[in-house]
Order: C-alpha cells, then sequence, then structure tokens
C-alpha cells in the first residue's frame, strides 16, 4: 500500500478506483440519460441536447476523481505510515479536506474552460464547471451542514481564525504532484473532450495555497455559488452526488479498518445502501464488496 492514504487501511488511488467503479455501475443504465433530460430542459434550448448526455457522465465521474483529492495534501499525510495507518493516536482525520479538494477541482477546470467553451459554447460552461464544483464540495454533508461548511469558507474569505486557517499555516500542498497526476489521469485523462496531459495536471498540483491563494479562489467559489443558485440547473448538482455518495461510502465502507463485528447505527444503514443501492445488488457487481458477501453468506446460512 503506498500513500496518499484516503484513511486508516487504504491508499487514495485504491478509493477513488473503488469509487469510480461503483458510481460507473450505477450510471451505467439510463441514470446520464434522466440527467440529460432534466439538464437540457433547464438550459431552454441553448445547448445540443445530442451532446449533453457525455457532459453528464464527465461531471459524474469528475467529481468521483476529485473528491478526496484534498486529502493526498501533506498537512493530512504526515498522520500516517506508508501502510496507511494512523501513527498520531486520536489525532488522524482530514478535516474540511472537501474544500480543498473543490478548490483544487475548480482550478483544474478553469484552466480548461476556453476549451470547453469552444468545444460547447459559453451556455454550458458554467454548470460544467459548478456542477461537480458543488457536488465534490458538499460530499461530506451527511458530517457537516452547509451552514457550517459555508461559516468555514467565509472564514477564508473574511480572514477569521478557523480550522482551515490554522491548516494553511502548516502549508497547503502535494509531496508528489507527478505522481498523483500520473495516477489520476490513469482513471481519466479525456475531461470534457478535452485531452489533459501529465504536464499540465502535475502544474496545477504542484501550486502551493498561501492564504492569498486561499483567499482569492474561495472568494471566487463562494460568488460563483452564489450566482449559480439562482439558475435553473443548480439543483441537478444533487443528481451528481448521488452516485459520488453512493461510490464514495461503499467503497470506504468496505476497505477502511473497522472492527468487522461494528455494524450497529451508521454503518448498518451504510451497509444496507451499499448491498441494496438504486435497485443493484452490489454484492454481485463491480467485483463484489465484502460487507455485501456476508450479507450472502448470512442468507445462505
Amino acid at each position: 500500500m503506498n500513500k496518499p492514504c484516503a484513511f486508516s487501511g487504504q491508499s487514495l488511488i485504491s478509493h477513488i478506483e473503488g469509487s469510480l467503479r461503483i458510481a460507473r455501475m450505477l450510471i451505467s443504465e439510463g441514470y446520464v440519460d434522466t440527467v440529460s433530460l432534466r439538464l437540457a430542459k433547464t438550459l431552454r434550448g441553448k445547448v445540443d441536447p445530442g451532446v449533453l448526455g457525455d457532459v453528464v457522465r464527465d461531471m459524474i465521474e469528475i467529481s468521483v476523481i476529485f473528491h478526496d483529492i484534498g486529502k493526498a495534501l501533506k498537512v493530512f499525510q504526515d498522520s500516517y505510515n506508508d501502510n496507511c495507518l494512523c501513527i498520531r493516536e486520536g489525532r488522524c482525520g482530514f478535516p474540511y479536506h472537501e474544500i480543498f479538494s473543490a478548490i483544487y477541482l475548480y482550478m483544474f477546470l478553469v484552466g480548461l474552460s476556453k476549451d470547453f467553451s469552444r468545444l460547447y459554447g459559453d451556455a454550458l460552461l458554467e454548470p460544467m464547471l459548478m456542477i461537480p464544483v458543488a457536488s465534490v464540495i458538499n460530499h461530506m454533508h451527511a458530517l457537516r451542514s452547509y451552514r457550517e461548511l459555508k461559516s468555514e469558507i467565509n472564514s477564508i474569505v473574511t480572514r477569521k481564525t478557523g480550522d482551515i486557517a490554522r491548516l494553511i499555516e502548516r502549508g497547503i500542498y502535494f509531496e508528489d504532484p507527478e505522481g498523483l497526476a500520473r495516477e489520476i489521469l490513469r482513471f481519466k485523462d479525456l475531461y470534457y473532450g478535452v485531452k489533459v496531459n501529465e504536464d499540465t495536471l502535475a502544474s496545477l498540483l504542484r501550486t502551493r495555497l498561501d492564504s492569498t491563494g486561499m483567499l482569492s479562489t474561495a472568494e471566487q467559489i463562494v460568488k460563483e455559488m452564489g450566482n449559480a443558485s439562482t439558475q435553473p440547473w443548480s439543483k441537478l448538482y444533487l443528481l451528481v452526488l448521488v452516485p459520488l455518495s453512493i461510490g464514495d461510502s461503499c467503497d470506504s465502507a468496505d476497505k477502511r479498518v473497522s472492527d468487522p463485528g461494528e455494524f450497529g447505527g451508521r454503518k448498518a444503514y451504510i451497509r444496507e445502501l451499499c448491498c441494496n443501492s438504486l435497485g443493484y445488488y452490489l454484492g454481485s457487481s463491480v467485483g463484489g464488496l465484502e460487507i455485501c458477501r456476508d450479507i450472502s453468506r448470512t442468507m445462505g446460512d
């Protein structure tokens, strides 16, 4: 197992791979078509509906691939050894990693926006940027309310001291941006029809976020999320968030190091979600989830 880690017992690359595999299975039969039709209606004929299927599929895959990229920051990885086990008892975690993930994703997509406009026109540009960013920044909504999240984002904008400010003081950067770029592009190197090479992505991941950089980007994201919230298409981010959240939750529940006998409360809900999700039995899909095999064995007994 190699760093960066997604949590105790699993690398980030393994987690992206597992989450993406589950998400792709969930959207394989009609899901993309449904979201595409809804997006076409909100755009009111401004975009050729024929191109929206590929765009929606990319929105979902981009969100899944980048949702935990903030966990790879050195400030978080210092708490784990090379086997992805916590070496700082009671002090391991990734507080507000989704904000860092969203910031790097936003910078990545903005960097490609001229190419997106050339391919699809300006009417689709804002949804292409902000739906994935909104999905990533909200994928921890079960643990953190949007009000709490917005308060932390605003703490950057207003320069108030907060958890994020303390993380910034410790340094926000990736230890191996080239290696991370290489692994990400192994999953997907065509983003909204634009071919992305390793140098382009590595250059972005080499960006160190100081308080000024965080302030500027956070201000822009807050502004654009505010503008987007007034648009008819804005709520469609929830339909991108669904496969992201299921893929994320099911892969992490299946792989993370924990007590195998602990299936009360939240874990029981997660297991039910993962083993019978959107009408699919995931225990026999995507290579099979171990937590679902446990259910199969129990039913067989």
